[in-house]
């Protein structure tokens, strides 16, 4: 996906993983340009999960 995955750690304080995803262009801009028309829908946002791994009640409580 042309992205870049990573990972900095350190020993005693714990570590930071992250995703960088390029933004696409929008599916019905796409479509557009290769001259196909749909009729539009309504707007779905966008759902997913993430898991949040904490042993700290503190960073916990914040988060959620």
């Amino acid at each position: 996906m042309e992205g870049e995955i990573g990972v900095e750690s350190t020993p005693g304080h714990g570590s930071e993983f992250w995703i960088e995803l390029p933004l696409s262009e929008a599916p019905a801009k796409l479509l557009a340009q290769n001259g196909i028309t749909m009729p539009m829908e309504r707007h779905v946002p966008l759902e997913g999960t993430i898991l949040y791994i904490e042993d700290s009640s503190g960073n916990f409580e914040l988060i959620r």
